[in-house]
């Protein structure tokens, strides 16, 4: 990223950079089926249901929809990021809590995928405040 980059993204007073969406088929829903156990879905459904319910009720819309921001890979103002931060960790610390064994023994991702689709589900449910760009992942590394 190149410092004319970052003034034109202040310029714009864009809030965060985001991967672009990739498509899944049928939906983000059955994509995640592939790689996550029921047992750790479930985790991650009662932590929403716990911790953010608002969210947890929006989640089936989220994943009925093709496209999903892979990689957990953002560029964000401060305070974005920051929000984004106390809301996300939460959730994934109280999903390895449910999840047996404890993630930090499993040799698998599964946290890294819940971590896509939160990402997903909280800047789809929040884009009407704030300004959200696209990049590819170049850009964003």
């Amino acid at each position: 990223m190149t410092d004319d980059d970052i003034l034109r993204l202040a310029d714009n007073d864009v809030d965060i950079v985001l991967p672009f969406p990739m498509p899944y088929e049928p939906d983000m829903g059955e994509h995640h089926r592939r790689y996550l156990k029921d047992a750790d879905w479930g985790a991650l459904m009662r932590a929403l249901e716990e911790l953010q319910p608002d969210y947890r009720m929006k989640f089936p819309q989220i994943l009925s929809q093709p496209y999903l921001y892979n990689y957990n890979m953002i560029l964000a103002k401060r305070n974005v990021l920051k929000e984004y931060c106390q809301w996300l960790f939460p959730i994934l610390e109280r999903t390895e809590q449910l999840c047996s064994p404890g993630g930090g023994k499993r040799a698998d991702r599964y946290i890294g995928y819940m971590g896509e689709s939160l990402c997903t589900l909280y800047f789809m449910v929040n884009r009407d405040r704030l300004m959200i760009t696209h990049a590819g992942c170049r850009f964003l590394t």
